[in-house]
């Protein structure tokens, strides 16, 4: 409830978000708009038409005029009054505000008339006014006017202009000052106004949202990983349980395909088990290699490696995926090898083995085909082939994880539909792309482009012989909470002579330590009350020879850090369930030397316990 609660609660703060965002937009128009009026009025002829009213309204009064206009008595004579009418009859004639003159007496500017109508703030003759700069222009015999926004007016939609009063002799007795005010001046202060508040309320959408948005995709945030932890943890739970049985069918499988004395008919079916079973660790890896690539933890391992025999081991296991059907599989190539190549070939190996996999799964009569070339300096790969094509419509969703296309014609071809999407992510991890093209009920063309980087080349590797005998002089230890899973490691350690003491817990496994001494120990991770790693640390503790005896990490975890941790944790190296034949060899051929020079070969009247094959 509480969770639903906080959906439904975050769901409404993204609708007031949006409707912030909608207003951001709308406040943003106005304000354009608002502007754009604006710079027209600024671009318009107020200040011309204002100076030309100065002007007119200077020639209201001559010389002989200001000489009567001296005192405050003068007032109340008939020219004033005969003045301040044609100033009023003036200002409504040009529709002008406020007409005015003011002079210099000695350095005191002051009012002479003007045509104010409000007795309260009318100003009297000889009343003393504070000078501006465009009043001193006019004393100077220029025509003047204020600058919009500048100064005095421009927000209650007031401006100004001066015209100097001249005599006789062409001095500048007094100046004539105009105010105007009018609807397009009015407008302009109100759009002034109007793009200020919006500004204002713009700048609080935006503070509001960027506040909301913080809040809640750190809500988010913290969903997402919490989410990707419980993924996480799921698919570390899901590998291990699944990769025990599969541990069984796969081990036991090998087991009994090393049996010399089995019939050949029932020798078939253990390789069809076999087979099966490695089909489902295919699919089961492919989940986990898309999980590790949606969680950015998968990385590439480049070595040195020969593309030669890359497209060998290709073209060998590309056949036997064809088994028995009636289609050509080759490879066409204008490369001249060898060619060594510094990059992750396994990875590359697994995008290509996929798409001509795919190819011969979809294609029943013809050939696939995967032609190899250049581009400048990058290496083109190309799986052509004739099979039953995709549909147009179906072309974009390729790539999508568990997507298989035409579902229900195809009904009968296996697939998770996950190895399209893993080697596009595997190719995008490279630095390359990956294209297709296809016609349906005509074939297909898959295209691979990913950077060449020169190598050299590799060092030839001793390969482990997978049924090497190493005799009862190695005394190996097998830890694991499974009976079966014990059985099985057993079993194949037998293969190569090896008789090994068992321990079901950690427990256990330091009693064995203690009182006899092995070469090697194979230590499963998860087991109850102490796991590997606790068992681990313990039996380093143990001091002397038990701190550098060989420790081989056996698991069921294949999620991405689980051999760094493991290492970490005081362990050799790491052995992945389900258990690997030419893996194990390796394995052996790796660390039995060094465990045999550091603690020593069997105690005499040492004994082991027989290994079971019953399940």
């Amino acid at each position: 409830m509480k969770s639903n609660l906080a959906v439904v609660i975050e769901n409404i703060l993204l609708a007031v978000f949006l409707l912030l965002a909608v207003g951001i937009v709308i406040t943003t128009i106005r304000a354009h708009r608002s502007i754009e009026r604006y710079s027209e009025l600024m671009r318009g002829d107020l200040t011309s038409r204002l100076k030309l009213s100065a002007k007119l309204a200077a020639d209201l009064l001559d010389e002989s005029d200001l000489n009567a206009l001296k005192t405050a008595e003068d007032m109340g004579t008939e020219l004033w009054a005969a003045k301040r009418a044609q100033l009023i009859d003036f200002g409504k004639e040009h529709n002008v505000k406020f007409v005015y003159f003011v002079r210099y007496v000695g350095d005191e500017l002051q009012y002479v008339i003007d045509n104010d109508l409000d007795p309260e703030s009318m100003v009297s003759l000889g009343e003393v006014t504070e000078p501006d700069p465009y009043v001193h222009r006019a004393f100077e015999g220029y025509s003047a006017a204020t600058e919009m926004g500048k100064y005095a007016g421009i927000w209650d939609g007031l401006m100004s202009a001066y015209y100097p009063v001249f005599g006789s002799e062409g001095q500048v007795l007094a100046v004539a000052g105009v105010d105007i005010t009018d609807t397009a001046m009015i407008a302009a202060g109100t759009h002034a106004r109007s793009l200020n508040y919006m500004l204002m309320i713009e700048l609080a959408t935006v503070l509001c949202s960027g506040v909301f948005l913080l809040v809640f995709y750190r809500r988010r945030a913290r969903g997402f990983q919490a989410a990707y932890q419980a993924r996480t943890q799921f698919l570390s739970m899901m590998s291990h349980e699944i990769r025990t049985p599969m541990n069984a069918i796969i081990g036991i499988s090998e087991i009994l395909a090393s049996d010399q004395s089995l019939p050949p008919g029932p020798l078939a079916y253990v390789d069809d088990i076999k087979v099966a079973g490695e089909a489902l660790l295919g699919i089961i890896n492919d989940i986990l290699d898309l999980s590790k690539l949606e969680l950015g933890k998968m990385s590439l391992a480049p070595v040195n490696f020969s593309l030669k025999k890359l497209l060998d081991n290709l073209m060998t296991m590309s056949r036997f995926l064809a088994g028995d059907k009636n289609i050509l599989v080759g490879l066409e190539t204008n490369l001249k090898f060898p060619i060594y190549l510094l990059g992750d070939d396994v990875r590359l190996r697994q995008v290509l083995l996929n798409l001509i996999g795919n190819a011969i799964k979809f294609t029943q009569n013809g050939s696939v085909i995967l032609k190899v070339g250049e581009e400048g300096q990058k290496l083109v790969f190309e799986v052509k082939d004739t099979g039953i094509g995709v549909k147009k419509e179906d072309i974009p969703h390729l790539f999508e994880a568990f997507k298989q296309m035409d579902a229900t014609k195809n009904r009968h071809i296996k697939g998770t539909g996950l190895g399209l999407s893993v080697s596009k992510s595997l190719v995008e991890l490279m630095g390359g792309v990956i294209e297709v093209k296809s016609e349906y009920g005509a074939g297909s063309s898959f295209k691979v482009v990913v950077p060449r980087v020169e190598g050299t080349k590799p060092s030839p590797k001793k390969k482990a012989k997978s049924s090497q005998h190493y005799g009862d002089s190695v005394e190996v230890l097998v830890v694991d909470d499974n009976e079966l899973n014990l059985t099985v490691a057993s079993g194949l350690l037998r293969i190569h002579g090896i008789r090994s003491d068992r321990a079901a817990s950690g427990q256990e496994a330091l009693k064995k330590v203690a009182a006899r001494s092995y070469q090697l120990i194979f230590m499963d991770q998860m087991m109850p009350e102490m796991d590997g790693l606790e068992t681990t640390a313990n039996i380093r503790a143990l001091g002397g020879a038990l701190a550098r005896l060989p420790i081989i990490a056996l698991t069921a975890n294949a999620m991405a850090g689980a051999k760094e941790t493991l290492l970490a944790a005081g362990m050799n190296d790491f052995l992945s369930k389900p258990i690997q034949r030419d893996e194990l060899a390796a394995i052996l051929a790796k660390w039995v030397p060094v465990g045999l020079e550091v603690c020593g070969p069997r105690p005499a009247g040492g004994t082991t316990e027989p290994v079971d094959f019953s399940i």
